[in-house]
């Protein structure tokens, strides 16, 4: 038996190391802020390569193409805002406010991400389509009470209008990127794994939660160490040429 695809993958490889090496650094606090935010640089700067990488590989898949060059101009965006802050903090070690730069360059980063997953097919009709919206609403629904449960009331609390208006926009466009990953799993192909999907929302959920009780209770480490392991992508290897036309004739034979 070959090995399995995660570990035929060199650069997943290292990803997967780096993610895990991460943990006990940050966990422990033996990262200093400029070099947490050198590495969180370091690892935007690899996803726009990695996103023109599967970007090339997914020959006559246009909407997996499409997806994978809004990842990399996201990333690039990203890039920009993170190198930003990464160059203020190591001017300033002792600054601990994030640039409105870097927020901003997030903010349309978020916003690409999440109009090229708005825009991606289904691929399904009648029932099953039905069946997925649902599936889609049930999953929306859970996640909207464990953000207001955890995340938006205690800000909605607070005394500042402004903390109030940021967390309350910051839940809903979490929201909308919950779903449009829900629709990449759901959609027939999805631009990436099942397992991929699965990391993406634990890194949502995670970037939620640590606005409110990450930052206090462990100054935000928890929340950047989940970041960090959101960033190990699970490609999805685009099908071989004339592989779609020959699913059918291997399913007929089962």
């Amino acid at each position: 038996m070959g090995k399995p695809g995660f570990m035929r993958d060199p650069v997943l490889l290292a990803y997967a190391t780096l993610a895990v090496l991460s943990v006990p650094w940050l966990l422990l606090g033996l990262a200093p802020r400029p070099t947490s935010w050198a590495v969180q640089t370091v690892l935007d700067v690899a996803l726009v390569w990695s996103g023109g990488r599967l970007a090339r590989l997914a020959t006559g898949q246009r909407h997996a193409r499409r997806f994978w060059r809004a990842l990399q101009v996201a990333m690039l965006c990203c890039t920009a805002g993170d190198a930003y802050q990464t160059i203020l903090v190591v001017r300033d070690p002792s600054r601990t406010d994030v640039s409105v730069l870097q927020t901003v360059m997030v903010v349309v980063a978020m916003t690409i991400m999440a109009a090229t997953m708005l825009r991606h097919p289904l691929g399904a009709t009648g029932r099953q389509r039905l069946r997925l919206w649902l599936d889609a609403i049930t999953v929306l629904a859970g996640v909207a009470i464990f953000l207001w449960y955890f995340s938006l009331a205690p800000q909605l609390s607070g005394a500042h209008a402004a903390d109030r208006y940021v967390a309350a926009a910051s839940a809903a466009v979490m929201l909308v990127v919950v779903f449009g990953v829900l629709k990449l799993v759901f959609s027939d192909p999805p631009p990436f794994t099942l397992s991929a999907g699965l990391v993406a929302s634990v890194g949502i959920t995670t970037t939620a939660l640590g606005t409110s009780v990450s930052l206090v209770l462990t100054g935000g480490r928890i929340a950047f160490v989940v970041q960090v392991l959101s960033c190990t992508p699970h490609p999805r290897q685009p099908p071989a040429p004339g592989a779609a036309a020959a699913s059918p004739q291997r399913a007929a034979h089962r």
